[in-house]
């Protein structure tokens, strides 16, 4: 790989929340250790319910992620992970990811990642800080969508009530 490709794919994965942080030498062992894939539009990456064997990174083109039904449900646009807390948790896949275009990705099979991460003490520590500030924010959204989404229930349980109570209210003054 020409240097100035390895440069390009090391901004890359410092772009990736789970690898912030980890230095320029790490990043350079994760680079080395991921494989380049290239998909044709409609190539499916992975499929629901499969192992979570790999993460991967789109470099370029885009990819669309699937219910188990086939409804779209979220588009992936370039320099975003793919599958990375299903194959720390080691659940299988969730959603069936498909190219909607000509993609490239970088690809991390989980054995290699594993090894990296006993190999290098340094990248596995900060690899789980950042996996652990990631969940935690995600945790803080999801309160606080919960939280908008039930004083947007309790708008619409009073509005309810007030249609109701009027409604009423004409029914008694008509008849």
């Amino acid at each position: 790989m020409s240097k100035a490709k390895t440069q390009a794919l090391l901004k890359v994965v410092e772009l990736i929340p789970m690898f912030s942080s980890v230095g320029q030498e790490n990043a350079a062992r994760v680079v080395r250790a991921c494989e380049v894939q290239h998909l044709d539009d409609g190539a499916i990456l992975c499929r629901v319910r499969e192992p979570s064997d790999a993460l991967y990174i789109l470099l370029s083109g885009g990819l669309t992620v699937l219910s188990e039904s086939g409804v779209d449900l979220a588009q992936i646009e370039p320099v975003a992970p793919v599958g990375e807390m299903g194959m720390l948790t080691r659940q299988p896949r969730s959603a069936t990811v498909r190219a909607h275009q000509r993609s490239t990705v970088l690809s991390l099979r989980k054995a290699v990642f594993e090894g990296l991460m006993r190999k290098h003490l340094a990248i596995s520590r900060q690899v789980h800080q950042n996996v652990l500030t990631t969940l935690a924010a995600r945790v803080v959204d999801s309160q606080q969508n919960h939280d908008t989404q039930l004083k947007s229930l309790q708008s619409l349980r009073r509005r309810l009530e007030a249609a109701r109570a009027e409604s009423a209210s004409l029914l008694r003054t008509d008849g």
